[in-house]
């Protein structure tokens, strides 16, 4: 996830609910549960543990990835495909 607006997205899909009671956070409660999750209101601030809190909370929804093998992965798959273009231009 990489925003606030795609995690809500997800976890509205999920039957989780927006819950206002702290300005600070933003906050997501299970409808007729106790459970709730509660992220910094900023979401660069959003750490590992707030994420483990999420994925605990919806297992069947959400895969762990190390951010920066994926990050990695999907650079080099880009630079491959730069690279597959320029030969491509080369050779007409």
């Amino acid at each position: 996830m990489c925003s606030h607006e795609a995690l809500e997205r997800k976890l509205l899909d999920l039957g989780w609910e927006r819950y206002y009671d702290d300005p600070e956070l933003v906050q997501y409660q299970k409808r007729s549960s106790v459970q709730l999750i509660s992220l910094p209101k900023d979401f660069n601030k959003v750490k590992s543990m707030h994420m483990y809190d999420v994925v605990v909370k919806n297992r069947d929804a959400f895969q762990v990835v190390n951010a920066a093998v994926h990050v990695h992965a999907e650079n080099k798959a880009s630079a491959d495909k730069a690279e597959a273009a320029d030969a491509d231009q080369g050779e007409a």
